[in-house]
């Protein structure tokens, strides 16, 4: 589903359609496990039109390197998804704007707070 949340039963049902269509066509001679899964909530950014969709929420960045940002120096920074094009990522945390070289940028989630 692009939009939206997938619920657990959708989840199953999808499983089941599929694992009765893939013993159907028997295209698997060896013994498998069908697994259907969600991204989750923690999901990883990488495409520009998944950086442009979740504007606004809350991410983690991982660096390659540490960032400074003020007196201190960072390899993980966890804030909002203000901005983005290939060359930068801008990132508020705690109400100041952290621009951050997308070169130095390892991985992006989608953060979560419970």
């Amino acid at each position: 589903r692009l939009e939206g949340r997938v619920t657990l039963d959708e989840l199953a049902g999808a499983n089941k359609i599929l694992s009765d269509l893939l013993d159907e066509l028997d295209l698997i001679d060896e013994e498998y496990v069908l697994e259907v899964s969600s991204p989750g909530v923690n999901r990883v950014i990488k495409k520009e039109k998944d950086f442009i969709r979740f504007k606004g929420e809350l991410i983690d960045v991982k660096l390659f390197s540490p960032l400074e940002i003020g007196k201190n120096k960072f390899k993980k920074i966890n804030g909002y998804l203000e901005d983005y094009n290939k060359d930068i990522l801008t990132v508020k945390v705690d109400e100041e704007e952290v621009k951050i070289p997308m070169k130095q940028v390892s991985k992006v989630n989608l953060s979560f707070k419970f």
